[in-house]
């Protein structure tokens, strides 16, 4: 018979999916297995092509409610299967909007914006994964490139793609079904109670659930002023290699959320293109042409102040829902002083989601 610590050791070698799968086993409790990109990817997936307009391209997003697509195209015939090109996302084609001197947006968007083709503005070359392969490494592929949507692609087809949504959904699931087996072996919901298991499966299982926001959330926090300038926020944007900074006012209140989404909106439309095949991506986004005073306007008018918030107590798990729920990719967190003392963004979560299946 194995001792104690060598059977702890056997579990913390095991990824908590086999443990899952175990405890599953024992308790009777159906489990949907996720391994493999196939096991969670979103499919079938519409797709444009490159004849499709930016214009096409937003109604595309309103109607699937989706910030990026796959882009195909028919290099044989439209009879012909369509072949994987690229991928187009709404941080491409959110400059639309021209800016007057004073940088408020105009009402409506540049008409020659709207009519460019996604041939213009596509992302060619992107990154992909085939159905097999393991979650794990498409999680990492994500965090490495900081990118919020993968395609599932053989032999140039387009079978799926795999959304920072769907890990988040994976998250969410397997704490469901942790939840289930608990009420199936012990008749509560209360699935902590695992946490101090003697069994190894069992134990890792309840701590994954118990875990809070205090232990993973992002502690050297980078903030900016409400009176600062839309061009400081790009530099700050850039420099850091961030996608969303908190705006605290002089008493270190927090008071809202700049993205980089509100910033590309508020800049004005490239009209020699999107953005070129220079190969620094955001670097191109964030350029601006000619009249630069349109960065003099100040981060309050842009931030976003309906901003929600979590406590470093609240468990991982209900955070992963209200991220999915609310389709967001940041939570600040606060004391109970509503002092923020840290941020728990999705690529915080993807961590989480790696280890599910590492």
């Amino acid at each position: 018979m194995n001792s104690p610590t060598e059977t702890q050791s056997t579990v913390e070698t095991m990824s908590l999916m086999n443990c899952l799968e175990r405890v599953c086993q024992e308790t009777r409790t159906p489990h949907k297995e996720r391994r493999v990109a196939s096991d969670i990817m979103t499919h079938p997936v519409e797709a444009l092509t490159l004849d499709h307009s930016v214009k096409g391209f937003l109604s595309f997003m309103q109607v699937h409610r989706v910030r990026h697509a796959p882009v195909v195209d028919y290099p044989q015939g439209r009879h012909a299967e369509p072949e994987f090109i690229g991928v187009v996302s709404q941080r491409d084609v959110l400059r639309l909007s021209s800016s007057s001197g004073s940088g408020k947006l105009l009402p409506e968007p540049d008409p020659n914006a709207l009519r460019q083709l996604l041939s213009r503005v596509v992302t060619r070359n992107a990154q992909t994964v085939e159905p097999n392969t393991s979650i794990a490494q498409a999680v990492a592929t994500m965090l490495d490139l900081h990118i919020d949507m993968l395609p599932v692609v053989v032999d140039r087809k387009v079978l799926g793609i795999i959304t920072t949504t769907d890990l988040l959904r994976m998250i969410v699931r397997t704490a469901e079904t942790i939840e289930e087996a608990c009420v199936r072996q012990t008749h509560q919901k209360n699935v902590t109670v695992w946490a101090e298991s003697e069994d190894g499966d069992r134990s890792r299982l309840g701590i994954f659930v118990k875990q809070t926001v205090e232990g993973i959330m992002a502690r050297n926090l980078i903030t900016m002023s409400p009176n600062q300038t839309l061009g400081e926020a790009v530099h700050t944007l850039q420099e850091h290699k961030l996608r969303h900074v908190p705006i605290v006012n002089e008493e270190g209140h927090l008071v809202g959320i700049l993205s980089d989404r509100d910033v590309l909106r508020h800049l004005p439309y490239q009209r020699h293109g999107l953005h070129t095949p220079s190969g620094k991506f955001r670097e191109d986004l964030f350029r601006v042409e000619g009249n630069r005073s349109v960065l003099n306007q100040r981060i309050e008018g842009i931030m976003t102040t309906k901003v929600v918030t979590i406590r470093p107590n609240c468990p991982v798990i209900e955070a992963a829902m209200i991220l999915m729920k609310k389709k967001i990719g940041i939570l600040p967190v606060l004391d109970s002083q509503d002092q923020m003392v840290g941020i728990l963004s999705v690529l915080d979560l993807l961590g989480i989601a790696r280890s599910v299946v590492e």
